[in-house]
């Protein structure tokens, strides 16, 4: 079934930049790497650059897409099909990792994830989630070369890099406050408003181009819910 070849080049990925793609680009899939289907576009990324990972131009441009998050109407979709051809219940996601094992940094890797509530005492201890996550990494760096691997979910953090809210080009309207996001590392503290805040239900619900998410019935308030009705946040609810 899966016959078609990924190919392309970073030229979508590095309009506003060109600079960036001077000595060629490569794939973040593996050798043999094809795409399964034609609702999923393919981006590309540079395979000798310093700091490799899904590149995000700090004066707006490229973003991770909202519909490769945990919990996403298109996922859920693969994670039906996966099921039906192989009787295997899991969950997708997409996120970031980090191992020396290439010179790609495992990047364009799928892990297979038996993932456990986090109990600080001992990481073995906790009870194991209702289902195995099959996760690829899509960016590295150096805080995630363990046994790290953050899942991309509905508000688990901006992490360094805040391309989320509180710039006239920001993927989601309105300021960038605590009181709405939550931490930079772990996003919101509640599930819901009336457990506290910052929760899931401060949060906009679509972008600032709300399009394409509004087609596909997802929502960065469910989405974040989800991710709290799925136990994936770590420990005290939050998590990357």
């Amino acid at each position: 079934a899966f016959t078609r070849i990924v190919t392309g080049d970073c030229s979508d990925v590095y309009a506003q930049d060109s600079d960036n793609c001077a000595d060629g680009c490569g794939s973040c899939f593996n050798g043999e790497g094809r795409s399964s289907t034609p609702d999923f576009d393919v981006v590309m990324c540079p395979s000798d650059n310093s700091s490799p990972g899904y590149y995000c131009d700090p004066e707006g441009g490229v973003f991770a897409c909202m519909d490769w998050t945990f919990g996403s109407n298109k996922l859920k979709e693969q994670e039906q099909k996966f099921n039906s051809r192989t009787g295997q219940n899991v969950w997708f996601g997409v996120g970031t990792f980090g191992t020396s094992a290439d010179a790609m940094q495992g990047l364009g890797a799928c892990y297979r994830l038996v993932v456990r509530e986090t109990a600080c005492y001992d990481r073995m201890a906790g009870r194991e989630l209702e289902r195995e996550i099959i996760a690829q990494s899509i960016n590295t760096g150096f805080d995630v070369s363990n046994i790290q691997f953050d899942l991309q979910i509905g508000n688990g953090g901006t992490g360094a890099f805040n391309n989320c809210a509180g710039d006239d080009w920001s993927m989601f309207p309105g300021a960038f406050e605590e009181s709405i996001w939550g931490a930079e590392y772990g996003g919101c503290d509640y599930r819901d408003s009336s457990q506290g805040s910052p929760s899931c239900d401060d949060l906009p619900p679509l972008p600032q181009e709300p399009g394409m998410m509004n087609k596909d019935g997802d929502s960065l308030v469910d989405l974040c819910k989800w991710s709290f009705d799925m136990g994936v946040r770590g420990a005290g609810g939050t998590g990357g």
